[in-house]
């Protein structure tokens, strides 16, 4: 990781429109299930905005929307506020098809600004992906980062379309490993993209 990264990395985790501003929504990234639990706890705090989640049966280590609808409900979270992302049941449920799924969603509900949560070692990957995306759209949207709640690093979960099983201190690594190969590729957006793309956002709130 470079110095752009490195920035990056503390900017993500230290967002300071994650509590100044209101979103629309607030967007959970599917999770495995040992990684459920940190998401949620995402919203476990917020009364009045949209929750959105995928909208898609049970795959890839995902528990389904309807498991999460419950969760959230036993959370207190009214149903009226949950709001279903749809995915086409042949599309491969990765991180890049979910941001796309999200920010189509989100353009045609007209949402201004929304956050974006994952499990802590998934959130710079998640949240440089959701940007990708909306570059890639070029959406007038300003999106958030509001990482996961904490959990123990040295758990053994699993992870990655319920294939890769490692500690969460572990899986960082993993993460900065696709994030270096899906920039390669061409997927994802590079840290100094991402980086410019905060520093036209927080801009707008100086």
């Amino acid at each position: 990781m470079n110095k752009d990264g490195i920035e990056l990395l503390f900017r993500v985790f230290n967002d300071p429109l994650a509590q100044s501003i209101h979103p629309d929504g607030i967007y959970l990234f599917a999770q495995t299930e040992a990684n459920t639990e940190s998401v949620l706890k995402a919203v476990a705090d917020d009364t009045s905005c949209d929750i959105l989640i995928l909208q898609t049966a049970p795959r890839s280590g995902y528990a389904g929307y309807e498991k999460w609808v419950q969760a959230l409900e036993q959370q207190g979270i009214a149903s009226s506020r949950i709001k279903g992302v749809p995915m086409d049941d042949t599309v491969l449920l990765n991180t890049r098809t979910e941001s796309q799924a999200l920010m189509h969603y989100v353009a045609q509900q007209g949402y201004k600004t929304i956050a974006v949560a994952a499990a802590p070692f998934h959130q710079l990957r998640a949240f440089m992906t959701s940007v990708t995306i909306l570059r890639e759209k070029r959406l007038k949207l300003q999106v958030v980062s509001r990482p996961g709640a904490s959990s123990p690093w040295l758990t053994e979960v699993v992870h990655s379309q319920g294939t890769l099983k490692a500690t969460r201190s572990e899986l960082i690594h993993a993460e900065m490993e696709r994030i270096e190969i899906y920039q390669d590729k061409g997927d994802l957006a590079s840290y100094r993209q991402v980086l410019a793309y905060l520093d036209k956002r927080d801009a707008l709130y100086l």
